[in-house]
């Protein structure tokens, strides 16, 4: 395994320190990598605590989970920013060979 475990306090933490920054610029915490909502509930929580900061919030997500660990976070986040393969099955297929869920785009 790669990278550090740290609790919601600790990624906070280091979160506030660049807050002057994001209120100047705008800026805010974007959750990306693999799939943020395959760890939904440390997801929800940092954009819950990002939020009582008054800090923008953003996900990169394909949106290939289930409903159920993206739609507590709904509240909690500015921005999503879906990765979307195509919206022909064919065309979906040939670039990735995962089962796209009913009714994705």
């Amino acid at each position: 395994m790669c990278g550090e475990e740290k609790s919601v306090e600790e990624i906070m933490a280091t979160v506030l320190r660049d807050k002057p920054f994001y209120d100047r610029s705008g800026g805010g915490v974007t959750l990306s990598g693999g799939e943020p909502f395959m760890n939904p509930t440390l997801a929800q929580a940092l954009f819950e605590a990002s939020h009582q900061a008054g800090i923008h919030t953003a996900v990169e997500t394909c949106l290939h989970v289930p409903w159920k660990y993206i739609e507590p976070s709904l509240p909690f986040v500015d921005l999503f920013l879906a990765d979307l393969k195509h919206v022909d099955e064919a065309v979906f297929s040939a670039v990735d060979r995962r089962q796209r869920p009913p009714g994705a785009g």
